[in-house]
């Protein structure tokens, strides 16, 4: 009550009396927006410099279970949906970083965050259908809907598995909430999303700063090497905007 977000608790007990290796994953499918699909303008957020590859359609990228610099490689942008070819799915690499994970489309101004605790689920994966040869939504939806798809699991890769002892138990929680009017997700808790985009007009360099808030919330925005503070109050329904000016030596 209260919240714009929602929690999950897995929690997960081996009964038996031998250790149990598996694999645990879930996933959700997401096209944010007014429309039945995804832009061609969205961002994949992940906090990572570096990708390990699943699987893929286009012949420019390395071999599944390579890992490739993220979010640039070869000159292309691979946060940007449009940017691709065929369909992508890939890792945080070496492992998910945490504390979020998150999608925004920029044309419709919203998206999903995903927060979470990276030392218990270290698997963050992003699957694309793809963008200019995608593959085909009717294998998938039956409306001509298509999506891009935010994975959490237990263990690095698709290819590794989670291992319990006899009679253990793994549990963690999740916390997944929608966020608009902020234009990206720079970075975000459980209780806030940042949007940070720089901005300059006539010889002053500023941050332009926007705050969506799952729950009604008055703060303080402090930037190291600047002097002012920007008060500002957020609640799911009024995300916050406003700038601070930089100096010439930030």
């Amino acid at each position: 009550a209260g919240s714009a977000a929602f929690e999950i608790e897995p929690t997960l007990t081996n009964l038996a009396d031998t250790a149990l290796s598996f694999s645990y994953w879930h996933d959700a499918m997401l096209a944010p927006g007014s429309g039945k699909h995804p832009s061609p303008l969205l961002r994949f957020l992940l906090p990572t410099d570096w990708v390990t590859l699943h699987s893929t359609g286009d012949a420019t990228l390395p071999a599944p279970g390579e890992i490739f610099s993220w979010p640039i490689y070869q000159g292309r942008d691979f946060s940007k949906l449009g940017n691709y070819t065929q369909y992508l799915g890939f890792f945080e690499a070496p492992a998910a970083h945490g504390p979020f994970a998150a999608i925004y489309d920029p044309r419709y101004d919203v998206g999903v965050v995903r927060i979470f605790p990276p030392e218990i689920t270290t698997g963050s994966k992003i699957f694309s259908l793809g963008w200019q040869d995608a593959l085909a939504s009717a294998n998938y939806t039956d409306d001509d809907s298509s999506y891009v798809e935010l994975h959490s699991g237990l263990a690095h890769t698709f290819d590794q598995q989670y291992r319990l002892p006899a009679g253990g138990e793994v549990a963690w929680r999740e916390v997944w909430y929608p966020v608009a009017q902020i234009g990206t997700v720079s970075a975000a808790n459980e209780l806030i999303a940042l949007g940070v985009n720089p901005m300059s007009a006539a010889n002053e360099r500023r941050l332009e700063l926007r705050v969506y808030s799952a729950r009604p919330i008055d703060g303080i925005i402090r930037l190291k090497g600047v002097a002012a503070d920007l008060p500002f109050q957020a609640r799911p329904d009024a995300p916050f905007q406003g700038s601070l000016a930089l100096a010439s030596n930030i």
